[in-house]
């Protein structure tokens, strides 16, 4: 009865053993996935915040040459009007025009 107990308790103790050498390994794989992914999702992330950062350069970029353009049309069309008022002034009519809208 005590070597089949002993023999029991063998039994039990390899198999403690073996079912912590598994869970040991189980623990291992698990931390190498979770430190992968974790890897993948730094590269992800830093990737992702180089593209925003071009595309942010990018609409700067646009936004930028936008308003020279606009500024640039700008002047050109006050130039055109600064042009007639002093073609208006020089026939008189300016005057005339200016009299009609107060009336």
């Amino acid at each position: 009865l005590v070597d089949s107990a002993e023999a029991m308790k063998d039994k039990l103790g390899s198999a403690v053993e073996s079912k912590k050498e598994q869970l040991e390994s189980k623990k291992d794989e698990l931390v190498d996935s979770a430190e992968a992914t974790k890897d993948k999702l730094g590269s992800a992330v830093e990737s992702k915040k180089e593209q925003l950062e071009s595309k942010k350069d990018e609409l700067v970029d646009s936004a930028e040459s936008t308003k020279d353009k606009l500024c640039s049309a700008a002047e050109s069309k006050r130039e055109q009007l600064e042009s007639k008022k002093d073609e208006l002034t020089k026939n008189g009519r300016w005057i005339r025009l200016k009299r009609r809208k107060t009336n």
